[in-house]
């Protein structure tokens, strides 16, 4: 998957939200700026039922979600302009997370950012291991 380039105006922030489908799925994501650094913080909210999943309008916030967030990551500002940030959360229940990049302390620069991120659909749990014999 390409990295997704969006402009996060000074006083503002960025928010992208997406599906986690079941109990061990894995979110990841990584990130950085062009200049300056900006805040980021994640929010899990595990309330979903499964077959409700894939029918969130994840355009609309908190739309189809009930129940507390869990702040996985906590606000912080990151220099992603001097380095790539990675990060990932492993599920503990279906649900939706949403991570927020933060602008909204600068008031005068707009920031350049590039990220990336996923829900991998490859296999969580390998095969079970063929029983020995003895």
């Amino acid at each position: 998957m390409d990295m997704q380039e969006v402009a996060v105006k000074s006083g503002s922030s960025f928010t992208k939200r997406f599906t986690v489908p079941s109990v061990g799925h894995v979110a990841i994501w990584e990130f950085e700026t062009k200049a300056n650094d900006i805040a980021f913080f994640v929010k899990f909210n595990g309330t979903l039922p499964p077959a409700r999943c894939s029918a969130i309008p994840l355009s609309q916030p908190g739309v189809g979600v009930s129940g507390a967030d869990e702040v996985v990551v906590e606000h912080a500002r990151y220099r992603s302009h001097e380095a790539i940030v990675q990060g990932s959360y492993t599920a503990t229940a279906v649900g939706v997370c949403e991570l927020v990049w933060d602008n909204a302390y600068s008031r005068m620069r707009t920031k350049a950012l590039r990220y990336r991120a996923m829900v991998p659909h490859a296999a969580l749990h390998p095969p079970p291991l063929p029983a020995r014999q003895v």
